[in-house]
């Protein structure tokens, strides 16, 4: 177990970096569509395009990472995103905006394998642990992302400011990346991965045979549409209503991440003193 450790802090770390990037630019997103002439309705379906390229490829990268490990889909995916931010630095148009969010979106394997990883690298007594230590990550790449994207928009933000967000969330992006090739050791044994080359069942062969899951699968979709639909909007409204800019809103969101943050963490232990009790 001690010999998991290793990759499992670079796991982490690699989740850290790279949600942070991926949070430096959801804030600013609005304002540079808006800068570029975009309609807050074409605003929308631009930022929308990449959930879009993550439904169309998630189930790709998925079985790819069982076939050929965890660490390639790692790594893939966190260069796709250097290329999208870089691409959305040069962006001249809302269309090529939604383009390079769509490839962003269809390149996002990363997260699911790291989470896929955690798994491999846990038995039954750490798997809620491994998790667990995913989650803070990505909810601590929520707080710091959004607050640096609101410390580098600056005061006064124009297009040089966008392209400078965009390619600080690269940057992040392909430190992560380096990360992942020199410290993260594939989790995925040889013999699960040669087993995975058989035909696997349909994914909603599954969903239909375990309700429980299906359950899940409904309960989560809910909470994620409506976390993109105040994402997506919160931007736009804020700036036809309280005249904020990106720094507002990116402040706003690192403290809407912090009191999510400490709401689980309070959960959390609330759950472990009545288990401890019983």
């Amino acid at each position: 177990m001690s010999s998991r450790i290793p990759s499992l802090a670079a796991l982490v770390g690699v989740v850290l970096i790279g949600m942070t990037g991926f949070g430096v630019f959801l804030p600013i997103f609005p304002f540079l569509a808006l800068d570029l002439g975009a309609t807050p309705t074409a605003t929308t379906i631009a930022m929308g395009a990449y959930s879009l390229g993550q439904l169309i490829s998630s189930p790709f990268w998925g079985r790819l990472s069982d076939r050929i490990g965890r660490k390639p889909i790692l790594i893939a995916g966190l260069v796709g995103g250097v290329v999208s931010y870089l691409w959305l630095a040069r962006a001249n148009s809302v269309e090529e905006l939604g383009a390079a969010r769509l490839f962003g979106g269809l390149m996002a394997g990363n997260v699911g394998a790291a989470f896929a990883a955690a798994a491999d690298l846990a038995d039954d007594k750490t798997r809620a642990r491994n998790m667990g230590f995913l989650g803070a990550a990505v909810g601590f790449g929520f707080i710091a992302g959004p607050a640096l994207g609101a410390f580098l928009i600056g005061d006064e933000p124009g297009r040089a400011a966008f392209s400078r967000v965009c390619i600080a969330s690269a940057a992040l992006a392909g430190v992560a990346a380096l990360i992942a090739l020199a410290l993260f050791r594939e989790s995925l044994s040889r013999a699960a991965r040669a087993s995975a080359h058989a035909d696997p069942p349909h994914r909603f062969a599954i969903l239909s045979a375990k309700p429980a899951l299906a359950r899940f699968v409904a309960v989560m979709f809910l909470i994620i549409a409506a976390q993109a639909l105040m994402e997506t909007t919160f931007g736009l409204w804020t700036d036809a209503e309280l005249s904020w800019g990106p720094r507002e809103v990116g402040w706003t969101l690192a403290a809407l991440g912090a009191g999510a943050v400490l709401l689980q963490g309070a959960v959390r232990a609330r759950r472990r003193a009545r288990w401890a009790n019983t």
